[in-house]
């Protein structure tokens, strides 16, 4: 599933962001499996991504001074 780098921002800053916390925020559904982040939208705050990202997604992440950890 493609999840919108936007949707991130919903994460306080140093967050773990991972599949079992994007269900928590009800970002995806509880049944999603896998998921990528995709880099439409903009991110303010520095994550610890712990997902599959796009390119752009890795960008973004850490130029708000987050990590993509995968």
């Amino acid at each position: 599933m493609a999840v919108n780098i936007k949707y991130l921002g919903l994460f306080k800053a140093n967050s773990d962001v991972n599949l079992q916390s994007l269900k928590d925020k009800n970002i995806i559904g509880k049944d999603v499996n896998r998921a990528k982040v995709l880099g439409d939208g903009e991110l303010t705050v520095a994550l610890n991504v712990q997902l599959p990202c796009s390119a752009g997604a890795k960008k973004k992440i850490e130029k708000a001074g987050g990590k993509v950890i995968v």
